[in-house]
């Protein structure tokens, strides 16, 4: 594939694993939106257990919280990476999406076999050994991503992807009904967010668990897909986000956050539901996240006829890129990790991890191994075999 890459600030380097072309502006998207992922899943056991507890009214509970939502940005981000990126398709030229056949194939392959490996280690192995069968609600549970931590992503993504290429052609043939689309899509996921989290009674509950089993459609994550796909082709047309954009864009990203615990706390209170509360489909959540990534990707040109068009050396921090690098991995694996850490046995552990420092050093703790485990699979493993764990 043709080099893309590079804007006035942002550069393109080869990926020293796999060889691809790399924008510095979406590994630095990526490498925030793990570290956001992590966080999330990392809060979350604490704050489920105060709202057992009772205790949703104390320093702690709205301090876990405040990191929490903080990091509500990410699976929005990563869906719109994935349509960013699906713009450069496997063609050399920017907006011709999935020109070569094999990309299609490889990255569905890419999604679907790491997918089956963890789910098959985190929950069917598991299932197994406890002496469980092959039911409806075991085929259930791997249909929809209810396997292991986050594994609906690949779910959603996957549905996603086969939908890519019309998508794409149509904000290459019809940009402005593509854009209406989003926007359709964006209020419905709203709409449908809202009715959730505000309707009491028995139809309240129906409609939390409507809403809960749609997050394994690609219907309420579409709109960032198909945002970063309209995103993708505008960069490569030479017609990105301007520059000037990013300091408004993070200015909303303030208030969205700002206006993201106040909902919190209004919803939780509505719906006694921490999920919905903590939602990345709150609507201040969206406008954050929306905010975030259009901030990050503001400049981004893949014209090579463009001013600061073609390629030059990444710019980019060693540890952003591990982090950038090893993010499908450690998506993959830290919510595995993160129950192992919770599962050891022993009262001394159990209190450090249900103190203050517990949340820290789940997140510390799942991330390292993660990243050790990947990059030691880069180096010790064939080439197939980390294709097949790691995509």
């Amino acid at each position: 594939m043709e080099a893309l890459v590079k804007t006035e600030r942002q550069q393109s380097d080869r990926d020293p694993v796999a060889g691809r072309v790399r924008l510095v502006a979406i590994d630095r998207l990526r490498a925030w939106s793990i570290l956001g992922v992590v966080t999330i899943h990392a809060t979350s056991p604490m704050l489920a257990g105060l709202v057992a507890d009772g205790s949703v009214d104390t320093t702690y509970f709205k301090l876990l919280a405040a990191v929490n939502q903080l990091g509500r940005f990410s699976v929005p981000a990563f869906f719109l990476i994935a349509g960013f990126l699906t713009t450069l398709g496997g063609s050399s030229r920017p907006g011709d999406p999935f020109a070569a056949h094999g990309s299609l194939k490889r990255r569905m392959i890419r999604l679907l076999a790491p997918y089956l490996i963890w789910s098959t280690v985190f929950f069917a192995m598991p299932h197994w050994i406890g002496g469980g069968g092959v039911d409806g609600g075991f085929l259930r549970r791997f249909l929809i991503g209810d396997t292991f931590t986050g594994g609906y992503f690949l779910i959603v993504l996957a549905q996603l992807t086969l939908l890519a290429g019309p998508l794409a052609r149509l904000g290459i043939g019809r940009r402005r009904v593509a854009w209406a689309l989003c926007g359709s899509l964006l209020a419905g996921t709203i709409g449908l967010f809202t009715v959730a989290a505000h309707s009491a009674g028995p139809d309240g509950e129906l409609m939390r668990s409507g809403f809960s089993a749609s997050l394994s459609l690609f219907i309420p994550w579409a709109s960032f897909f198909l945002a970063g796909i309209l995103l993708g082709l505008s960069a490569g047309r030479g017609r990105p986000v301007p520059d000037s954009w990013r300091p408004i864009c993070m200015t909303i990203a303030v208030i969205a956050y700002t206006s993201s615990l106040l909902e919190f706390d209004g919803v939780l209170a509505a719906s006694g539901s921490l999920g919905l509360a903590a939602s990345f489909l709150k609507p201040s959540s969206i406008v954050f996240a929306l905010a975030v990534c259009t901030a990050c990707l503001a400049g981004v040109s893949l014209d090579r006829s463009s001013p600061g068009g073609g390629i030059g050396a990444s710019g980019i921090a060693r540890p952003v890129m591990i982090l950038a690098t090893g993010a499908y991995a450690v998506y993959l694996i830290h919510g595995g990790i993160i129950r192992f850490l919770l599962g050891i046995d022993g009262e001394p552990w159990h209190s450090l991890l249900h103190g203050p420092a517990g949340p820290a050093l789940l997140a510390l703790g799942s991330l390292t191994l993660a990243l050790i485990g990947h990059r030691a699979a880069l180096r010790f493993l064939p080439r197939h075999a980390r294709f097949l764990l790691f995509g």
